[in-house]
């Protein structure tokens, strides 16, 4: 027995395009939205489970959303490399600078104390405090 509403169901099925599979550029491309997806369905399943699932086997995953475990951060990216030092004299912000975390508290004062906008804002002034907290803050106090 054959079913009437078959043909309408296989054109409603045509309106999907298949992945593209030209390159490797895009295989690369489109295997790497599939986990990205696949990251939101796992993160979206604590909010909207029967949305999450539904994600999940319609990016062709088994088992269930559910019984997946959790993204791990790649602690590699989590380091930084550069953080910005503001560089204040008489408690106006005159430069930063962009400095490694774990820079010293000697080397910061001397690189603040060179800085071409402390250096500007200084003019014949004299130094009569300087406060660092390394590696974010350097208050110069002039007399």
């Amino acid at each position: 027995m054959t079913d009437p509403e078959q043909p309408q169901r296989d054109r409603e099925n045509e309106d999907i395009p298949p992945p593209p599979v030209a390159g490797s550029k895009d295989r690369a491309v489109l295997v790497g939205v599939f986990v990205i997806f696949g990251i939101i369905a796992v993160l979206l399943s604590l909010f909207a489970p029967y949305t999450a699932e539904e994600s999940w086997q319609l990016l062709g995953n088994q088992p269930s959303v559910a019984c997946t475990s959790w993204p791990t951060a790649d602690q590699a990216l989590l380091t930084l490399e550069k953080v910005t030092c503001v560089v204040q004299v008489n408690g106006k912000v005159r430069d930063k600078l962009e400095v490694p975390p774990q820079i010293g508290e000697d080397e910061l004062r001397e690189l603040a104390l060179a800085a071409p906008g402390v250096v500007r804002a200084l003019g014949d002034q004299q130094v009569s405090r300087v406060i660092v907290r390394a590696p974010k803050l350097v208050s110069i106090v002039a007399a």
